[in-house]
C-alpha cells in the first residue's frame, strides 16, 4: 500500500481559512447585540433590570408625574429646609396657639377669647307702651320698666321716648302744665314740655331723652316716668296723658 504524503496548505488556503474564522466570530458577536427592534413590546420588566443601574439620562425629561413618585420617600428639599418652622416655631405649636410675636408684637394671651368677645359685646334690651295713661299732678306714672344684664362692669345706654297730649281741652285761663320724663334709677334729669290754656287733646308733644351711666355686672332695673314737675307749673289741674312709650338700655364695654 503506499504510504500518505502530508502536505501543508498552500498560503492561499491559510489565508482563506483565517477568513473563514473572522466571519464566523463577527456573526457571533453580531447575535449577541439586541436593538429595539428585537425586543417585543411590553416586554422588558423589572426583574430585567441591573438594581441601581438605570440612570437619569436614560429616562425622558418631563416623563415621569406625580403619580410615578412616592413622596413619602422623598427627603426635604434644601432650599426648604426652614419650611418646617415659622419664626422657629414648629407647625405643631402654632396650631396649639403660642404666644405670635408677630402680630403687631401683641402676644395671643392679650387677645380675647371666643368667650371674652362674648362678655364684651353690647347687649340691649327694650319695651314698648301699650295704650294710654292719664298724669296728674299728684299721679305720677310709671310707663315702662326694662331690665339690662351687664356681664361685667361698663356702662347703659337708657334712650327713652314718647308722645303726650292733654286729656281734654284744657279751657281754664292761666294754666300750665309742665310734664317731664325721666329715670329714677338715673341721678340725671330728663326731658319736659308744656301744656297751657287753650291746648287740646289733640295737641301731641313728643318727649325723647338719652342717659349714660356706669354699671356693675348684674341686672339692672331702669323706669320710664312721666310726672308733672310742679316747680315749673301753675294750675295745673289737668289730665295729661301718655301715649305711645318706649324704653331701650344697652350696655356698653368700659374700653379705658
Amino acid at each position: 500500500m503506499g504510504s500518505v504524503r502530508s502536505r501543508l496548505p498552500s498560503p492561499s488556503m491559510a489565508v482563506a481559512l483565517v477568513a473563514l474564522f473572522v466571519a464566523l466570530g463577527g456573526s457571533s458577536y453580531a447575535a449577541l447585540k439586541v436593538s429595539s427592534r428585537q425586543i417585543v413590546n411590553n416586554s422588558v420588566r423589572s426583574a430585567d433590570l441591573r438594581n441601581n443601574d438605570v440612570r437619569a439620562r436614560d429616562v425622558r425629561n418631563n416623563s415621569l408625574t406625580g403619580a410615578d413618585i412616592n413622596e413619602a420617600r422623598l427627603g426635604t428639599v434644601p432650599s426648604a429646609a426652614g419650611a418646617s418652622t415659622l419664626g422657629g416655631s414648629t407647625l405643631a405649636q402654632v396650631r396649639a396657639g403660642i404666644d405670635a410675636a408677630t402680630l403687631g408684637g401683641t402676644p395671643r394671651s392679650a387677645f380675647y377669647s371666643a368667650g371674652d368677645v362674648d362678655q364684651r359685646l353690647p347687649r340691649a334690651a327694650e319695651t314698648r307702651s301699650v295704650g294710654e295713661q292719664n298724669i296728674s299732678a299728684g299721679n305720677p306714672v310709671d310707663r315702662i320698666t326694662v331690665q339690662l344684664t351687664a356681664p361685667r362692669a361698663g356702662f347703659a345706654l337708657v334712650v327713652g321716648s314718647g308722645n303726650v297730649h292733654p286729656g281734654a281741652n284744657i279751657t281754664l285761663a292761666n294754666h300750665q302744665c309742665a310734664v317731664e320724663m325721666f329715670v329714677p334709677e338715673i341721678a340725671q334729669v330728663g326731658r319736659a314740655v308744656s301744656f297751657k290754656t287753650g291746648d287740646t287733646t289733640i295737641d301731641y308733644e313728643s318727649l325723647a331723652n338719652s342717659w349714660i351711666v356706669p354699671v356693675d355686672a348684674g341686672t339692672h332695673t331702669f323706669t320710664l316716668r312721666l310726672a308733672i314737675n310742679n316747680n315749673v307749673s301753675t294750675n295745673c289741674t289737668d289730665q295729661i296723658a301718655s301715649a305711645s312709650s318706649s324704653l331701650n338700655a344697652i350696655w356698653l364695654p368700659d374700653t379705658g
